[in-house]
C-alpha cells in the first residue's frame, strides 16, 4: 500500500488512510469539528468508528491507485457499520482502534507524544564508607 496508510484487515488487502476531505466529511458527520472528533470519550464509539471507517478504510484498484471501500453517501456509512459489526463479532475493538489512531498519525492529524523523561534535580549523595580508616 501507499505511504502515510496504515494496514487494517477488515476485507483482504484493506488499510486505513484519512485526507483532509475525509475529515471535513468526518466532522460533518459526526456534527463536531477537528480536534473535538478525536478526543477521548468519541474515539472508540461505535458512532465514531463506523465515521471513521467509512471514511478511512480503502483498498488498492486495479491501477494501484488506493480507493475508498465504501461509498461516500449514506448507504456507505451504514455498510461500513454493518462490516464493524461482522468484524466485532469475533474480534476486540482494540486493533481497529489502534489502526484508527494510526491512520490519524499517519495523516498529520494526531502527533505522538514522546515519553516525558524525568530529570532528577535533587544533588547526588555520595556514600562514604563508614568503616574508612584515615
Amino acid at each position: 500500500m501507499t505511504d502515510r496508510s496504515v494496514p487494517f484487515n477488515l476485507g483482504k488487502g484493506t488499510c486505513i488512510r484519512y485526507d483532509r476531505a475525509d475529515i471535513k466529511a468526518m466532522e460533518s458527520a459526526l456534527g463536531i469539528g477537528y480536534p473535538y472528533f478525536t478526543r477521548q470519550g468519541i474515539l472508540g464509539s461505535l458512532t465514531s468508528s463506523e465515521v471513521y471507517i467509512w471514511r478511512g478504510l480503502r483498498m488498492e484498484d486495479e491501477k494501484g491507485e488506493l480507493v475508498h471501500v465504501f461509498p461516500l453517501n449514506d448507504t456507505g456509512k451504514d455498510q461500513a457499520g454493518d462490516a464493524i459489526m461482522e468484524y466485532l463479532q469475533g474480534n476486540t475493538d482494540d486493533e481497529m482502534i489502534r489502526a484508527i489512531v494510526d491512520g490519524f498519525v499517519e495523516s498529520g492529524l494526531f502527533k505522538r507524544r514522546e515519553p516525558e523523561t524525568i530529570v532528577n534535580t535533587e544533588p547526588v549523595k555520595e556514600d562514604i564508607p563508614k568503616n574508612l580508616l584515615t
